[in-house]
């Protein structure tokens, strides 16, 4: 049924990007629930509908590419970007006529060939800094729909197994973030791994040594539960709860937030691709916003 599942969500995003959101009365399971709701979002299908629509109404011309997909039993992974033209209030922003691009990270349950269950991160915080942004900056060139081939994706030989790739991604968890031992990172990642997530890092374990030392000084408690893990192939998926106390200095595109003390929880989810049996490429969408609202860096969502 993997393929099954991977060919329904591609559908569901398709009907997406064509605003045609009645569709989700045949894909989407009428007691559907959405763990990442919008504020006030109804339950089922008619807050889906909903959520969708406000991106619409904000953004008419959005379209979601997917750059990956990936399933483990009834779990489906879609890793994308997002482009579209701001031509409508947003989030109490007035129309910018900007034309911005975001990532996203969805996660979905498929049960008799519905989806009954999702989950998301977006890159809002992204978003709202290029709408907010004193000078439009250019954006990468969009992937066309032909450009990737979502359900024959090959595995290279040296890409491993579910089985052998996992226990990489629980150590880079446990060791590296909530244990601390930064030193870690020589093991798990390749000399020049890279992360599109953060491109202004060099490549390889200094990269990740100096991205987590960087997030540990503003958040010298933190830890993360792994809520979900899927692996298919070279890649993992994980869906992450992450919690602490902010004590130190944040570094974020919205420039340096001081200590506030204030406890925070947000949510991440992580995708790694393996070589060799170390990681090699990383994708991550943090909530950032959300947690830069919790810490009163900027307004709640209303």
């Amino acid at each position: 049924m993997t393929t099954e599942n991977k060919q329904l969500v591609i559908r569901y995003v398709e009907e997406v990007n064509q605003g045609n959101f009645d569709a989700f009365d045949a894909l989407v399971d009428p007691a559907f629930v959405d763990h990442d709701p919008i504020p006030g979002q109804q339950p089922g299908i008619p807050g889906l509908k909903d959520a969708y629509r406000l991106f619409l109404t904000a953004f008419p011309d959005i379209h979601f590419t997917f750059e990956d997909v990936f399933c483990e039993g009834d779990l489906v992974v879609g890793r994308g970007v997002i482009h579209g033209t701001h031509q409508g209030a947003f989030m109490g922003m007035a129309p910018t006529g900007r034309r911005v691009r975001w990532t996203g990270t969805r996660l979905f349950r498929v049960r008799g060939d519905k989806v009954t269950e999702g989950w998301i991160n977006l890159d809002l915080l992204g978003l709202m800094t290029q709408l907010g942004a004193p000078s439009a900056q250019p954006l990468p060139a969009e992937v066309g729909p032909g450009d990737i081939d979502l359900l024959a994706r090959p595995v290279p030989p040296n890409g491993g197994t579910p089985e052998q790739n996992k226990p990489v991604f629980h150590r880079m968890i446990m060791e590296l973030w909530n244990q601390q031992w930064l030193d870690v990172a020589d093991a798990l990642f390749t000399p020049g791994a890279t992360s599109p997530s953060a491109p202004g890092l060099p490549p390889g374990p200094s990269g990740v040594k100096q991205l987590a030392g960087m997030f540990l000084k503003a958040i010298p408690d933190l830890h993360i539960e792994i809520e979900q893990l899927v692996a298919e192939g070279d890649r993992v998926f994980g869906r992450l709860r992450e919690t602490g106390t902010h004590t130190g200095d944040l570094v974020t595109p919205a420039g340096i937030i001081k200590a506030t003390n204030r406890p925070v929880s947000f949510t991440e989810m992580a995708i790694v691709r393996l070589e060799d049996g170390r990681i090699a490429e990383s994708w991550y969408d943090v909530d950032m916003a959300g947690l830069l609202v919790q810490i009163g860096a900027v307004p709640g969502r209303s």
